[in-house]
């Protein structure tokens, strides 16, 4: 009963994070004709960390389901294959960790980041930029959020992944 609950979990979180990803992706392709040029490149690159993330959050949890349902279902899965699968989610975060890193410090999002907010934090008077202010400032607490998931997936690869090697 409990391995069922955490099938319909992994669908929910799937299906969550597929909506997330296509959400940002959307908003990816269409920031050049609704952002302003200052904030442009920067939103556009926070906007591909969030989308990467949620992308890869979706294979996370979508292998996760598989696993699980091979455990309810009782189908056999050889224990080299849920190693190597595991193996490869793995090292899709840790290159998405990279990958974040990269283009932060490409962009110098955090940079960036720090001047928005103490600029905001001076204004007295809300400026004709404030929207793009404060979705940039937004989407870059959502980079900040996301951060520590990654290593949060990459444990429960490894626990599920122990498990079923433990089951079969």
């Amino acid at each position: 009963m409990g391995a069922l609950f955490f099938v319909l979990l992994g669908l929910f979180l799937t299906a969550r994070h597929l909506s997330f990803a296509g959400a940002k992706w959307y908003l990816f392709s269409i920031r050049d004709s609704i952002c302003i040029e200052r904030f442009r490149q920067k939103q556009k690159a926070g906007d591909v960390i969030i989308a990467s993330y949620n992308t890869v959050a979706v294979v996370v949890h979508l292998w996760a389901t598989i696993m699980l349902m091979s455990s309810i279902f009782h189908f056999c899965i050889s224990p080299i294959v849920v190693l190597s699968t595991a193996a490869i989610v793995i090292l899709l975060l840790l290159l998405h960790m990279i990958y974040r890193y990269a283009i932060d410090a490409r962009y110098s999002l955090k940079e960036f980041y720090t001047t928005v907010n103490e600029f905001k934090k001076k204004e007295d008077v809300v400026g004709e930029d404030n929207d793009y202010e404060v979705r940039f400032i937004q989407t870059y607490n959502e980079i900040k959020s996301e951060k520590w998931w990654n290593v949060v997936w990459i444990i429960y690869v490894t626990v599920l992944c122990a498990y079923l090697l433990v089951k079969l």
